[in-house]
């Protein structure tokens, strides 16, 4: 949107000087939808400063409530839904009246041809599928986004392509299930990325999220075979109790988690494991979580994180029985935390004396390959130079933190 944007205007960081405020906005859980509503009426507070203002909406809450949001923020002067990106000039000079333009969703994913890094100008995110088919009883992801559409290898190439000739060097894939990636009938994941590889200025790919049911043998052996796919395996795993693993509607087992992890640490030593959990949800007892918390304890992942379960409108576990208290739902999470900065600060001991090769994010320091950036962990570094920033050091560990490393360039 911004790389369409300055085409034809001027971007601004400064609210009081802008003509137009442009608000991309999230739904996923109650929080992000507060989040829009209170920054909804920040902008309404901020146009009736001067009438000329104009102020635009845009993402999942447009794609939830299409239909009445003009009507309930009459202050709204347009929105456009998730496909409609490349038309946000046309809606810009539309704006005497309200607007609403809606495309097809897959269109988000097919005019990436003039964007803007919003990230330092040493990695990237590049979006290989949108929406997500799997049907997890408390995801609105489908409702939202449709089911799992995936852009085209020439595009990714050409996208990434050129992203690796402005600099740079860490391409992080992203869907909401990368492992779902196919294009017509016999071309997979595995596939993909062996073409990445063969971009020379990429020196890290990262692949966000791996759905455990849809890691395989072949893409275990691709990701280990491979000099530049960093061995990070992030696998949201939810549960591990098969009961409310059924009731979440995952298609993952115990049995096919354990599995999994252990084909990846038999495989790739060296591999690092993140997954996500959920606390809380409808029908776990103290015996489910007693097993989740258990396995958590064993399993030692190397990053983790946790989520109070939120009830959410249009899913299917909003109907179901045996919802807990919040009191409940945020104790479990806490404890979860608790035992995951336990085993963090052990595993980060472990990493004191060692050089490891670190990619400087900016003047405080960087990450090593099983650190996704604002995500997990940072390096903080000691003697850190501007030339520095953007390049990959080798800094030996002085200090473990409870998720963090101090070190300083050797």
């Amino acid at each position: 949107m911004i790389g369409h944007i300055k085409k034809e205007h001027t971007l601004t960081t400064e609210m009081d000087d802008a003509d137009v405020m442009i608000l991309n906005t999230c739904t996923f859980i109650d929080s992000a939808t507060q989040e829009t509503i209170d920054n909804l009426y920040d902008l309404k507070d901020w146009k009736e400063y001067n009438p000329r203002r104009k102020v635009i909406v845009a993402g999942c809450y447009v794609e939830e409530n299409k239909d009445k949001i003009l009507e309930e923020y009459p202050f709204i002067d347009g929105i456009l839904n998730t496909g409609a990106i490349s038309k946000i000039n046309q809606l810009l000079c539309s704006l005497d009246v309200q607007t609403k333009i809606i495309e097809d969703r897959k269109k988000n994913l097919l005019e990436q041809d003039c964007r803007v890094l919003a990230t330092p100008s040493h990695y990237a995110y590049l979006k290989i599928g949108d929406g997500c088919s799997h049907g997890c009883s408390f995801c609105k992801i489908p409702s939202l986004r449709g089911s799992a559409y995936f852009k085209p290898p020439k595009n990714i190439m050409a996208e990434a392509t050129i992203l690796a000739n402005n600099g740079v060097k860490e391409l992080i894939l992203i869907a909401q299930d990368i492992t779902s990636y196919q294009y017509e009938d016999n071309y997979y994941l595995s596939d993909l990325l062996l073409e990445l590889e063969n971009i020379e200025k990429i020196e890290w790919i990262r692949l966000l999220y791996l759905y455990p049911d849809n890691i395989n043998e072949r893409l275990v052996k691709t990701i280990k075979d491979s000099e530049k796919i960093v061995k990070y395996i992030d696998m949201p795993i939810q549960h591990i109790s098969d009961k409310i693993l059924s009731k979440m509607n995952r298609k993952s087992s115990k049995k096919r988690i354990i599995e999994v992890i252990n084909l990846v640490r038999k495989e790739i030593p060296e591999a690092k494991l993140r997954t996500t959990v959920i606390t809380g949800f409808p029908g776990e007892d103290e015996d489910d979580f007693s097993e989740l918390l258990s396995f958590i304890d064993q399993t030692k992942f190397d990053h983790l994180g946790v989520f109070a379960y939120s009830d959410q409108k249009n899913t299917a576990s909003y109907k179901l029985e045996g919802k807990l208290e919040e009191q409940t739902k945020e104790k479990r999470a806490k404890m979860i935390i608790k035992t995951q900065k336990e085993i963090s600060k052990k595993l980060n001991k472990s990493y004191i004396g060692q050089e490891l090769k670190i990619l400087v994010d900016n003047m405080n320091g960087g990450r090593r390959y099983f650190d996704a950036p604002e995500i997990d962990g940072v390096v903080f570094i000691d003697n850190i130079q501007p030339k520095d920033i953007g390049q990959f050091r080798s800094v030996k560990i002085k200090k473990a933190l409870q998720y963090d490393l101090i070190g300083e360039i050797t």
